[in-house]
């Protein structure tokens, strides 16, 4: 069975799931934890050397390209990447979404990760599993909903294509 490029069902109602996230959106969770990196790097000058700087830039700007990337194939397509937009859920299994099921969150990560080499790299080891804790728990409920909206089609994509990378 080939998977259409992406599935658009209007409903009626936003889930519990995505009510939940729009109390506290992945990108402002995304914020709080950004933040004592920065503190630590631009206030306190805590800024690694050179050599760290490379792998910094490398996860910022993959970063930076997922998430334009996936809220590109929303725009494209109409829709908002807000999960919380009542009347439009949409399933997406080609471009980016072929090669993660969840490419925006991955792009927080990435960025995440890219400030964090740079500015206070120790409080990675607080912030990074906090980010992909809380990351994982929206996903489960997004998953939850999109199992009972697509049924075989999201089972279907799921099998064939991985949660992160």
């Amino acid at each position: 069975m080939n998977l259409p490029s992406f599935h658009v069902i209007a409903e009626e109602t936003v889930s519990h799931a995505a009510a939940r996230i729009k109390k506290l959106p992945p990108p402002v969770i995304f914020g709080i934890l950004v933040v004592p990196h920065l503190y630590l790097g631009l206030v306190c000058g805590m800024i690694a050397p050179f050599p760290w700087t490379i792998p910094s830039l490398l996860f910022l700007t993959s970063g930076g390209l997922l998430g334009f990337l996936s809220i590109l194939k929303f725009h494209r397509e109409g829709i908002s990447p807000l999960p919380w937009t009542p009347n439009t859920v949409a399933l997406f299994t080609h471009g980016i979404y072929g090669l993660s099921r969840n490419p925006m969150y991955l792009s927080l990560i990435f960025g995440l990760l890219g400030i964090g080499i740079t500015m206070g790299p120790l409080l990675l080891l607080i912030t990074l599993p906090l980010l992909i804790h809380f990351l994982s728990h929206v996903i489960d409920g997004e998953e939850k909903m999109n199992g009972l909206i697509f049924k075989k089609l999201f089972a279907e994509y799921c099998s064939k294509t991985r949660r992160w990378l």
